[in-house]
């Protein structure tokens, strides 16, 4: 007997891909429901029914979206909102990068991942960096999250303003520079040129 099986429906929410299959077994028809991370299938369901799955299938995303709530509303919003370019420096799209705060364009972001915790990047280096270098990497530091993320320079909008930044994005500067000894150039002020 041949197992056949088709995908019916997919949904990604953040990190996650939620699945329902549709496997056909001899005339017979079961359903699986998975979530699929970026290591593989995280959890699976096998059911009879597909409304059963599609239940299931439900609440998975549900109890996903939560979770995530509940994670986003650790910052409050004044802090988390997203950054536009009036919190960068004026013509810094120009300066080098290196060992300097960055700000992403949100578009470059996935819309649930579109907050100011996901933005402010710590440049550390790579090609990009440099505005004039034919390499467009930038190695980051995720200011948030402490994770080191990859992008390439055009997903930036420039280098962040002092006065912009977040309390907790001067907090997280401060244990950067304490746990790693890395020279920090501090965030120029609007009014002060760049060097």
């Amino acid at each position: 007997m041949t197992k056949e099986s088709r995908e019916i429906v997919s949904v990604r929410c953040y990190n996650s891909r939620f699945v329902i299959e549709e496997i056909a077994r001899g005339g017979a028809f079961s359903y699986s429901v998975s979530e699929r991370t970026g290591r593989g299938m995280a959890q699976e369901y096998t059911t009879d029914t597909y409304m059963e799955a599609l239940t299931r299938f439900a609440y998975c995303i549900d109890m996903h979206v939560q979770y995530e709530l509940r994670h986003n509303s650790l910052l409050s919003k004044e802090n988390n909102g997203i950054l536009t370019d009036s919190a960068c420096i004026k013509g810094s799209l120009a300066d080098d990068f290196t060992n300097k705060i960055v700000i992403l364009k949100a578009e470059v972001l996935r819309p649930e991942y579109r907050f100011a915790s996901e933005q402010l990047q710590f440049a550390q280096g790579g090609f990009g960096c440099s505005p004039t270098a034919r390499g467009r990497m930038v190695s980051c530091l995720n200011l948030y999250s402490g994770k080191n993320e990859v992008y390439n320079r055009e997903d930036f909008m420039g280098i962040a303003d002092y006065d912009a930044l977040p309390k907790w994005a001067i907090n997280a500067l401060v244990e950067l520079h304490t746990a790693s000894k890395v020279l920090i150039e501090p965030p120029h002020k609007k009014n002060e040129p760049t060097r």
